[in-house]
Order: C-alpha cells, then structure tokens, then sequence
C-alpha cells in the first residue's frame, strides 16, 4: 500500500466509524449487564418546545459505569450520556432531566405524537430503581417555566406500574 493509499483508507475509516457511532441505531447491548428503559404510558403532546424527565436515584454498584440513553422514534441517538456510580446522588434521591432544542438532547418536536423511551445501562455491577418510586415525563411550552401541557407516567417491565 502506498504512503497516500494508506491516508485515504485511514480517514476513510474514521468517517464510516464515526458515523457507525453517531447515527447508527444499531447498539450492541451484550457489553451491558444491566439495561432499565422506561416508557411512556401515553404518546408526547402535540406543542411543547421543552421536556423533562423526573426519576429516583438508584442503588448502583460503585464501579459502575452508567449511561442514559434517548433514541428518537426513527431509532437515532438524541443523547447519550456517560457517568459513574460516583456521580449519582443518594439512592430514592428525586432528580430531573431537562430536555429542548439548544440545551441537551436536539429538537423536542421529533417526539411530538410518539412515545418516549429513557433508557439507563450499566457496563457492570448492579443497577437498581426503587419500584415505588416515582418516574415520569412533564411537557412544556414556552421553556421549562412555562405551561406545563401533559405530564405521562413512565412505566418499565423491570418495576410494577406507578400508583400516583
């Protein structure tokens, strides 16, 4: 292989992989040994321009490796966060998760009309939400402050169903 060959297959294959990584919906879920993904219970309003997700913290092993996962509905990532165990508050902690165009994730308006799907992995160790806790989404118009138009229950196959 010539010197320029090499350059070319070399940058040829940074872009494939980095869109393999960035827009591919296809995830190898054998490298987590613990995945919780809560759902909503109803489809997303149809005019919000923000949204938040509200959750307890878990009890997690130490070494854990975290991550939360959004796919959109066409099965794109709208984010993906990494954390550690350490990063968590106390487990059965109330947290929120705020999402809008501009701030975290991309533009809310892929979800209007569709359900949404949080997902929370772990690399190793354990990874434990508190079945009576509280998880939900709230939608809202004109900002987080706004008017709060749904808020829709997040239930998960790994926790029986909210009693609110």
């Amino acid at each position: 292989m010539k010197k320029g060959d090499f350059l070319c297959f070399f940058i040829a294959s940074l872009i494939i992989s980095g869109g393999l990584m960035g827009c591919s919906s296809v995830d190898d879920s054998s490298k987590y040994s613990v995945t919780v993904t809560f759902k909503s219970t109803q489809r997303a309003p149809r005019d919000f321009d923000s949204w938040s997700f509200f959750w307890q913290s878990p009890t997690v092993d130490p070494d854990s490796e975290l991550e939360y996962l959004i796919l959109t509905p066409k099965g794109k990532v709208y984010i993906q966060k990494k954390f550690s165990a350490l990063e968590l508050q106390t487990p059965g902690t109330r947290g929120r998760l705020d999402f809008k165009e501009d701030y975290a994730g991309g533009d809310p308006k892929v979800f209007m009309k569709k359900e949404v799907n949080f997902t929370f992995r772990a690399r190793n160790g354990d990874v434990v939400f508190d079945p009576n806790g509280l998880y939900y989404f709230k939608f809202f118009k004109g900002g987080f402050e706004g008017t709060e138009i749904a808020v829709i229950d997040a239930v998960s196959d790994k926790l029986k169903p909210p009693s609110r």
